[in-house]
């Protein structure tokens, strides 16, 4: 008798390598101004943050070798130089200088897994951990989707945006998956 095991190998791709925020009109822009006319909904918050609009959401494709691989988890963080918190990322320019002093950072928001709403924040960097692990939904193709997106905190809401070195600030992230 012979039991063979397969070990599924996955790779992970994104809806878009960047995301791209709205330019900022100056660097004396208030953050505030400029989150409002960047289309952020300032009124709702979502685990203490401000989401950005739907233009933003990302979807990531987990696809793997082995049909209904399980996915044990899942998580979205930054790879910052310069992170605040675990989860929570400047936005720096390429000298490392913080955008608006460092009044601006990120964190990330999960919101569907495989096309079912499973809202989870990524702050403090915990990993998304569904009781089941869920499957790679197509048991022909093996791959399964989550989406997210960014979430932005401010500190002053008149705090100017700041001139970056080589015009603009960024911020990096990675998904982790466990599988």
């Amino acid at each position: 008798m012979k039991l063979s095991v397969s070990s599924p190998k996955c790779t992970v791709t994104t809806s878009a390598a960047d995301i791209q925020l709205v330019k900022g009109a100056s660097p004396k822009q208030g953050l505030k101004a400029y989150l409002l006319t960047a289309g952020f909904d300032l009124a709702n918050k979502s685990s203490d943050y401000f989401p950005a609009p739907g233009k933003y959401d990302q979807v990531a494709t987990i696809s793997c070798t082995t049909p209904a691989t399980p996915i044990n988890s899942i998580l979205v963080k930054p790879i910052a130089t310069d992170v605040k918190s675990k989860g929570r990322a400047y936005f720096v320019d390429s000298k490392g200088n913080k955008a608006a002093n460092g009044d601006l950072t990120v964190v990330f928001e999960q919101l569907e897994v495989n096309g079912k709403g499973a809202l989870h924040s990524y702050i403090d960097e915990k990993p998304y951990k569904p009781s089941d692990a869920f499957l790679t939904q197509d048991k022909v193709d093996g791959v399964a989707t989550v989406s997210w997106r960014p979430l932005i905190w401010w500190d002053n809401d008149g705090t100017p945006l700041g001139t970056p070195e080589n015009g603009k600030y960024s911020v990096s992230g990675q998904i982790v998956v466990d599988y």
